[in-house]
């Protein structure tokens, strides 16, 4: 497919105007990392918990 110029107009300015642009990072990314995030924190503090015990 070969696309014509258009003037005035971006390579990105038009995939973005033809809903075929797509964030890299999506909301569900961001909220699977926040989820990683907090499972993290708990193990780390259970950890701490166990070290003050000994």
């Amino acid at each position: 497919m070969i696309i014509t110029p258009r003037e005035n107009e971006s390579l990105f300015r038009w995939i973005k105007s033809t809903g075929r642009f797509m964030p890299s990072h999506s909301e569900r990314f961001r909220d699977d990392m926040m989820t990683k995030t907090n499972e993290l924190e708990d193990i780390l503090d259970q950890e701490e918990e166990l070290d003050e015990e000994e």
